[in-house]
């Protein structure tokens, strides 16, 4: 049995501008850090992009990130397993198969939250979101309404 989401009741967005610093990726030559850790460079004022040194010398260049928060009203409860966050960039168009966000490809479980954080998104791109809800045995609902972020 498909679940519907809760048709009538929006998914709502806020959205927020990485502030601080923004992640920085290692050069392909350097090792993986599998500790956990993140690298992370200063802020830099203009651009839109922040810049660190690496231990090889040479400087990466990462682009500003910003964060988008989703909200929706619960599903009824009727062997409800949790949500999914399908995002895409530039497109709103199915399927949505967005990739780079901090919380990785779309689309991102979110189990029974129903608001939902997605950090890592590229500046100067429209991003569109949807959520499906899904029960025990994955099967899922059809898209929630579509909300962008310019």
């Amino acid at each position: 049995m498909l679940l519907p989401l809760a048709l009538g009741l929006p998914l709502l967005l806020s959205e927020g501008c990485g502030k601080g610093s923004a992640p920085v990726q290692a050069p392909a030559s350097a090792p993986a850090d599998t500790s956990g850790g993140s690298s992370t460079a200063p802020p830099t004022s203009g651009g839109g992009s922040s810049t660190a040194p690496t231990s090889g010398g040479t400087t990466t260049t990462a682009p500003a990130s910003r964060k988008v928060t989703l909200q929706w009203n619960p599903n009824p409860p009727d062997n409800l397993a949790g949500y999914k966050v399908y995002y895409r960039e530039d497109s709103p168009s199915a399927p949505f198969t967005g990739t780079g966000a901090t919380q990785g490809s779309s689309p991102v479980d979110v189990s029974n939250q129903t608001t939902a954080v997605i950090s890592g998104l590229e500046t100067g791109h429209t991003y569109y979101f949807a959520v499906t809800a899904y029960n025990s045995a994955g099967e899922e609902s059809p898209y929630s309404n579509i909300v962008s972020a310019p």
